[in-house]
């Protein structure tokens, strides 16, 4: 992922791929904020992404 520049007073615009339904191509986020949703994406140790069902 690309690092997102930085704007003033601890503020970082994250700009998308692809623009959602509303038309918004970016968001401006505090860092701790954006911070805070990539810890979100990583999952607890020892747990199994896969799981099998039969």
């Amino acid at each position: 992922m690309p690092r997102p520049p930085p704007l003033p007073v601890r503020r970082l615009l994250y700009k998308f791929k692809r623009a959602w339904k509303d038309g918004t191509h970016a968001v401006v986020l505090e860092q701790l904020d954006f911070i805070a949703r990539l810890v979100a994406l990583i999952p607890p140790p020892r747990f199994h992404m896969l799981r099998y069902h039969a």
